[in-house]
Formats: structure tokens, C-alpha cells, sequence
């Protein structure tokens, strides 16, 4: 469709003009330059110059996949991906700090990415750009990631009397205030024990055995009752019951 676009000036330079709406988006326009007239004189000339312009479609960055909630070290294989965009140029961009800042990442001109084992949680934000068109953005996403409660034996009472339970002195870390946890063991006495928060914490081990001898309880697994996160450890203690003395007679 032809749509005359006149323009005007004085002198001799370099001129530089828009011109109006082009259609269709994804295809092209022919511009041509049809006369140069001089309004003084009255002359003119046939230029009959044509530029071709490639009409882009605009930038639209879509969606972004999904968000995700996982635990520390999930070794399962995720995907991030970008749906219904439109455009020539991608990346995606990382926040680690509650979108406060986010920066670029490495993931550039791939519509998704995948990833395993996170460490912490992060934002994410898709960026694209079709041609001439201004880049758009998507809403974000977050790959919130819960940590791993961990613990550690600080002591335990290695010999017992025989009918006494012994004491074990545990440090539970890596879980909020508010959260429970369940620590699980096994061997020569079965059980857990059950807290919430961060802390050192007593217990007694029960049923650890009718007569005297030698025993191991092994601590193993401790996990946070509301994420459903847990860590396995490999931590045995020996406990050496004894005999309760008799006096005897004099």
C-alpha cells in the first residue's frame, strides 16, 4: 500500500526522516524515494531510490516454566523453560538475594536450562529481544530450597550401670526456630528423639539392654518433619554396661 510521506528542509545535508506505520509484522516493506524537488526553483529530480525494511514482531518474553520448592542438594534433574516467547535473543538472569539484584547468567540464547543439587534458593527472570523490537521481560520464578538440618554427638555416657539409661549430648543446626525435627537410631537400641529449632539438646537412650556387656547405637538419620529434608550421617557410639558392684559381707 502506497502512503506518500513528504518531507522538507533547506541546504544541502545529511537528512534523516521516519516513516509511517509498516505492516505486516514478520515481513517486509518496500520505502522508495520517488522525487527531490526544490521549492525554490521549482526543479526537481526522479530519485526513485526503494530500501527494503524488515518489520519485526514484537519482543515477547512468554512465561516461564514453573516455580519449584526443593530441598538442599536435590540430586533430581529440574528444567526452567520458556513458553509462547517471541524473539531472536535470550537469557536468563539470577537473583540470590530476594530479586533485590539480579544478575546475567550463562544461560544465553537457550530457551531452557536444567539443574540439580541446589544450594540455595534463587529467582529467575527470562529476558528477550526479537530484532529491532525492544527487549521484554518475564514475570519471575523461584527455586526456593529449604536446607538440610545437620547434627552432631558432643557426648555421650560411655559406661552405665546395668539398668541405667545413658545420657547423649546432640547439637541440631541448619533448621529454623520454629521447625520440628526427628532424630532417628538404630543398632543395639531402636528409637528417635524429637525436638524443634536449633540447640544442644539431652536425652536418654531406653532399652539399651537386660544384662551387661557391650553395645552400639548408631545415630543416622535426622530429618525436618515440615519440609520433609533430612541428612544421613554414619555416626556410631560404643556404651560398655556394667555390672552393678555388690558388697558382699564382711
Amino acid at each position: 500500500m502506497s502512503r506518500p510521506n513528504n518531507i522538507s528542509g533547506s541546504g544541502a545535508f545529511t537528512w534523516t526522516f521516519a516513516t509511517p506505520g509498516l505492516t505486516p509484522a514478520g515481513g517486509s516493506s518496500d520505502v522508495q524515494i520517488n522525487t527531490l524537488t526544490n521549492t525554490n526553483t521549482g526543479c526537481s529530480a526522479s530519485v526513485l531510490d526503494t530500501v527494503t525494511i524488515m518489520i519485526d514482531e514484537p519482543s515477547n518474553a512468554g512465561t516461564l516454566s514453573q516455580n519449584y520448592t526443593l530441598c538442599e542438594n536435590d540430586p533430581t534433574v529440574r528444567t526452567i523453560q520458556l513458553i509462547g516467547y517471541v524473539g531472536d535473543s535470550i537469557r536468563f538472569d539470577s537473583s540470590a538475594n530476594d530479586g533485590f539484584t539480579y544478575l546475567a547468567t550463562d544461560h544465553i540464547n537457550v530457551a531452557s536450562f536444567t539443574f540439580s543439587h541446589p544450594k540455595n534458593t534463587h529467582r529467575w527472570r527470562g529476558f528477550v529481544k526479537n530484532g529491532a523490537c525492544p527487549i521484554d521481560s518475564t514475570d519471575e520464578k523461584i527455586v526456593f530450597v529449604n536446607p538440610k538440618p545437620k547434627f552432631d554427638i558432643v557426648s555421650i555416657d560411655n559406661e552405665v550401670c546395668l539398668g541405667t539409661s545413658p545420657t547423649v549430648t546432640f547439637g541440631i543446626s541448619n533448621i529454623p526456630v520454629s521447625q520440628a525435627w526427628i532424630l532417628t537410631y538404630t543398632g543395639s537400641a531402636t528409637g528417635t528423639f524429637n525436638g524443634s529449632g536449633p540447640g544442644t539438646f539431652v536425652r536418654t537412650i531406653a532399652s539399651l539392654g537386660g544384662t551387661a556387656g557391650n553395645y552400639t547405637v548408631n545415630f543416622e538419620t535426622i530429618t525436618n518433619t515440615l519440609t520433609g529434608c533430612d541428612s544421613t550421617y554414619a555416626l556410631s557410639r560404643d556404651i560398655e554396661v556394667k555390672e552393678v558392684p555388690v558388697a558382699g559381707t564382711v
